[in-house]
């Protein structure tokens, strides 16, 4: 059994990280040995506040109703899913898989740069690089059968060559907004099709109004011929809107009132 790496190893076996310390004896190994102990503990140390903080902000963000992820497409798993991910969809972080996720999708509605394009397309374009950052508004049906809204944005993660592997993202609960959303676009479409009915209504009254003023138009007296009136009638349109009553007639009365 080989000897585990420290400042005092005996080399009874090759360590992969100390290959290159072979031609050094003495001092300078053990010191080298000793920087690069130091080095991978300090990285240690790193990994697990990197760790903390996103567990942290994670649970500052679930207050809102908010779930922070780390997906990698690659091993197509979560690396990371907040604990906020039960109380969205039904399902535990133990459950959650991209899989999963993607069972539950009804529909999804690509923002920002992504808008309007059909979901492959969107997929396309971000791994290829055109797009670093993920807006959607996502329609899911959780574990009980509820549909809820959730709006998913991430950034990009990728590798030292650039290649797409991931994904870093955050989740919203934005059910109540949509809802009210539908109830106001539905509310708009209502009052349209009521001031569409009007306006027919308004449209028919009008052509009535034409149908039933005279063509000829009355003189006065009546008696008398027209050149030699003293009174004769003309007239000017002025839309209903702007009067008190839609119809109205001029009849004689006697030959003094009209």
């Amino acid at each position: 059994m080989k000897e585990p790496l420290n400042a005092n190893s005996r080399w009874n076996g090759i360590h992969p990280l100390s290959c290159f310390l072979m031609p050094m004896q003495g001092k300078n190994q053990q010191e080298l040995l000793s920087q690069l102990q130091e080095l991978q503990l300090r990285l240690s140390r790193v990994e697990d506040e990197r760790g903390h903080m996103i567990g942290t902000f994670s649970q500052a963000l679930e207050q809102g109703k908010a779930v922070v992820y780390r997906r990698n497409f690659d091993s197509k798993k979560y690396e990371y899913i907040g604990e906020g991910i039960k109380d969205m969809t039904g399902y535990g972080t133990e459950e959650m898989t991209p899989e999963l996720w993607d069972s539950m999708t009804v529909s999804t509605e690509n923002k920002g740069e992504l808008a309007g394009l059909p979901f492959p397309d969107a997929i396309r374009k971000v791994r290829k690089g055109d797009v670093e950052r993920w807006i959607a508004d996502t329609r899911i049906r959780t574990k009980n059968g509820e549909s809820r809204w959730v709006m998913d944005m991430s950034t990009s993660l990728r590798d030292s060559s650039g290649r797409f592997y991931g994904s870093l993202g955050i989740l919203f609960d934005i059910t109540d907004r949509k809802l009210a959303e539908q109830e106001l676009a539905f509310t708009t479409e209502q009052l349209r099709l009521q001031n569409r009915v009007m306006q027919d209504d308004l449209n028919m009254a009008r052509e009535v109004q034409q149908a039933m003023l005279d063509r000829q138009y009355t003189h006065f007296p009546e008696s008398v011929p027209v050149e030699e009136c003293a009174l004769r009638f003309n007239h000017r349109y002025i839309p209903a809107a702007t009067l008190a009553n839609d119809f109205f007639n001029v009849f004689t009365v006697s030959d003094h009132e009209v």
